[in-house]
């Protein structure tokens, strides 16, 4: 085969993989409690709105102009905002499909799971930007008075998509899924 025709079998295969990737959640840092063996019956989801989220900005180029940075600012403003706007709807009913009673924000549920946005990143090349947010969960044991498990989730669509809705449900359902690995559910 030629360079030309493998060159092109990679990129279609590249662009296939981007296209079918939609939407992604990289987990870390999971830590469960020593000695906690207590499983998640009712929760209240708590979104914590941040006051100064850091914001990486990593370009094609070299330098980043002032433009870039506005930018930068509004995409992870806007992915914050659909998190803000969606996140208690979107988990409320993944929990609820885990026979997970979700009680009401400031109620006195035996459990909170918090979710703050702690940075956002935005990657741009020619071809165009992916944005993403790191989020860090705590489950807080409210009879204990303690946080009991903690996780952090990058959160985002992969370029081309734009982020929507499916990226707080793609999100959503991983953070049940890890809450399953460490026998909360």
């Amino acid at each position: 085969m030629t360079f030309n025709v493998v060159f092109r079998i990679h990129f279609l295969l590249l662009l296939t993989l981007l296209l079918c990737s939609g939407c992604t959640t990289f987990v870390r840092d999971i830590k469960k409690a020593d000695n906690y063996n207590k499983k998640i019956t009712e929760t209240a989801v708590v979104w914590q709105t941040p006051q100064n989220l850091k914001t990486n900005i990593t370009l094609s180029s070299p330098v980043i102009s002032d433009k870039a940075k506005e930018r930068s600012n509004k995409h992870v403003a806007e992915l914050v905002s659909l998190f803000s706007s969606h996140i208690t709807h979107n988990l409320s009913i993944v929990l609820d499909k885990n026979q997970i009673k979700v009680q009401q924000q400031n109620s006195a549920a035996a459990t909170q799971l918090i979710i703050t946005p702690t940075s956002g990143r935005d990657e741009c090349t020619a071809l165009g930007c992916n944005t993403s947010l790191w989020i860090q969960v705590q489950l807080f044991d409210t009879g204990e008075n303690k946080s009991v498990w903690s996780g952090a989730f990058k959160v985002g669509a992969q370029w081309p998509a734009k982020n929507d809705e499916s990226v707080v449900k793609h999100f959503s359902d991983s953070l049940i899924l890890e809450l399953k690995k460490s026998e909360l559910l």
